[in-house]
């Protein structure tokens, strides 16, 4: 499995493998407008054009989405409301991930894709959203606080680094 810009959005290298690759995804994620914040739909073609927003295709099909910036400072992940981040340092972000495929592993492999560019990575979810939080755990994440949006919503706070690799535990009230 490759990552390559020779492929346009949609398009593999024709081997069958899931392989990560820039562009857009028009599915059905839409996350509430914020006053003075650019539409979903507007976000996601300023990622495109800042070269952060992925797909993960599979037999020329596009089966995921996601936004990955290696070394990015998030002024969201600046200071937890509760807890602390387990590592500081440059870090990489994951954002937007969504799946659209009845294949299992698109998100391991497009987390995994992620993993192999940067060895600090902070990503948050809802707290509800317990198939997401025991997905980043299992794929070596750690809860590490509350991460308060801009918007003054909560999620929780997961990162991996090679220490957290190391170690067990670290879930998240369940």
């Amino acid at each position: 499995m490759e990552h390559t810009k020779d492929h346009p959005a949609g398009s593999s290298p024709g081997d069958g493998s899931l392989c990560p690759g820039p562009g857009i995804h028009a599915g059905e994620w839409k996350p509430p407008s914020v006053a003075g914040k650019p539409s979903p739909e507007e976000q996601i073609l300023e990622d495109i054009r800042q070269g952060k927003s992925h797909v993960c295709t599979y037999l020329g099909e596009v089966v995921g989405v996601f936004y990955f910036a290696p070394e990015e400072v998030d002024p969201t992940y600046d200071q937890l409301v509760e807890g602390t981040w387990r590592e500081e340092g440059p870090y990489g972000v994951i954002h937007r991930i969504a799946v659209g495929s009845r294949e299992q592993g698109v998100a391991s492999r497009c987390l995994d894709w992620c993993w192999e560019r940067c060895k600090n990575i902070r990503i948050d979810t809802h707290e509800d959203n317990l198939p997401m939080r025991r997905f980043l755990e299992k794929q070596g994440f750690r809860y590490c606080g509350v991460v308060r949006l801009e918007n003054g919503s909560l999620r929780l706070g997961y990162q991996k680094t090679i220490n957290t690799m190391e170690q067990k535990g670290g879930s998240h009230g369940e």
